[in-house]
C-alpha cells in the first residue's frame, strides 16, 4: 500500500471521528443553551428585553417607572411599561385588591394571597414559567409593599438607594438575569421607619434655595423628591420635615403635599409642632393672639383643625 494511501485512510478515519466528536459537542451546546433559557429569567440582554406590566397609578406607577430607569442605568435598555403584554419575557406588578385577575395569577403560582393581604408593606417577588414563557411576579399586600418589591429588584441589578445623594455609578452589565426558581419575601419589622431633617439651616436649606431650585428659594418639591425617592429605594416610609426658622412650613410650599402623595411618604411633625402645623412659620401672634391652650383655646381649636381637615385623605401623623 502506497504511504499517500495510508495518510487518507488515517485522515478519514481522524475526520469522522471529530465529526462525531463535533456533532457531540453541538448537541450539548443546544441542550444547555435550551436549558439554560428556561432556567433563567431574562430582564435585558442584547437581544431581548422584558416588558414590566402595571395597571396602577401612584407609588406603584411611581416605582415602575424608577425600575425601567434603573434597567436602562445598568444595560442601556429600558423596558417598556404596559397594561398587558405577549412578550415571552414579562414582569407582572400588582397590589393584591385590586385587579381580581392578578390575584388569580398569584394563586394559581403558589402565592399565599390570603396570608400575604394581612401584611403591612409586605412583597413576594417569583420566577414563573408556563407555555415558554418566562414571568416574574412582584405582588404586595398594599402599594407601598408593591414599590418595595420593584425597588427590592433595581437593588439586585446593581443600582444603591444612594445613586444620586452620594454618585453611587451602577456596574454596566449586558445581560441581566435571575434565576427562574427565584423566590423573595419581606416585609417591615419596624412599621414607620423614616428620616427627620434638622439642623437644616447649615446645608440642606441654602443647598436647595440656592442650588436646586433657586425659583422655590426654600426646600420645595425638586428637593422633597429626591429625598422621597430616596426613602422608597430604602424601604421606608414616613419623613418629620424641616421646621427651623429659615424654611417655611412643609404644607405651605406648593408642590410639596403633592411630592408626598407621589411617592406615598407618611409625614409627620415634631417636637412642639403639633396637629401637622409648624408653629415657628405658620402662627401669626397678630393675628392669632397667644399660642396658649389655657388661654385661647378655640383659636389653637380652630388653628389644629384647619391642617387635619385640609389633609383628610393624606398619608401623616397627627
Amino acid at each position: 500500500m502506497k504511504l499517500n494511501s495510508i495518510a487518507d485512510i488515517l485522515l478519514n478515519r481522524q475526520v469522522k471521528k471529530n465529526w462525531r466528536l463535533f456533532v457531540g459537542v453541538f448537541i450539548l451546546l443546544i441542550f444547555y443553551v435550551n436549558v439554560n433559557a428556561r432556567d433563567t429569567f431574562i430582564i435585558s440582554s442584547s437581544s431581548k428585553i422584558a416588558e414590566i406590566v402595571v395597571n396602577e397609578t401612584g407609588v406603584v406607577e411611581t416605582a415602575a417607572k424608577m425600575f425601567a430607569k434603573d434597567v436602562e442605568a445598568v444595560s442601556g435598555r429600558t423596558p417598556m411599561l404596559v397594561s398587558q403584554s405577549e412578550s415571552d419575557f414579562q414582569i407582572k406588578v400588582g397590589t393584591l385588591g385590586v385587579d381580581d385577575k392578578f390575584d388569580q395569577i398569584c394563586k394559581e403560582n403558589g402565592i399565599d394571597v390570603a396570608q400575604l393581604k394581612q401584611k403591612w408593606e409586605s412583597y413576594v417577588v417569583k420566577t414563573v414559567s408556563a407555555d415558554n414563557r418566562q414571568t416574574l411576579l412582584v405582588a404586595g399586600s398594599d402599594s407601598r409593599g408593591t414599590a418595595y418589591g420593584l425597588m427590592e429588584l433595581s437593588r439586585m441589578i446593581g443600582v444603591s438607594p444612594w445613586y444620586w445623594w452620594d454618585d453611587v455609578e451602577p456596574a454596566k452589565k449586558e445581560t441581566l438575569a435571575l434565576s427562574n426558581d427565584l423566590l423573595l419575601e419581606d416585609g417591615p419589622k419596624v412599621k414607620f421607619r423614616g428620616i427627620f431633617l434638622n439642623d437644616e439651616d447649615w446645608g440642606l436649606q441654602p443647598w436647595a434655595a440656592k442650588t436646586l431650585e433657586p425659583e422655590t428659594g426654600d426646600i420645595g418639591p425638586k428637593t422633597y423628591e429626591k429625598i422621597f425617592e430616596l426613602l422608597l429605594r430604602l424601604k421606608a416610609n414616613s419623613i418629620w420635615p424641616a421646621m427651623h426658622p429659615c424654611t417655611h412650613a412643609f404644607y405651605t410650599i406648593p408642590g410639596n403635599q403633592e411630592m408626598a402623595a407621589k411617592y406615598q411618604i407618611f409625614i409627620g411633625t415634631s417636637h412642639a409642632e403639633p396637629m401637622l402645623r409648624n408653629n415657628v412659620d405658620e402662627w401669626d401672634h397678630d393675628q392669632y393672639g397667644e399660642y396658649d391652650y389655657s388661654i385661647n383655646a378655640d383659636v389653637v381649636k380652630k388653628y389644629w383643625k384647619g391642617r387635619i381637615e385640609e389633609l383628610t385623605n393624606n398619608d401623616k401623623y397627627i
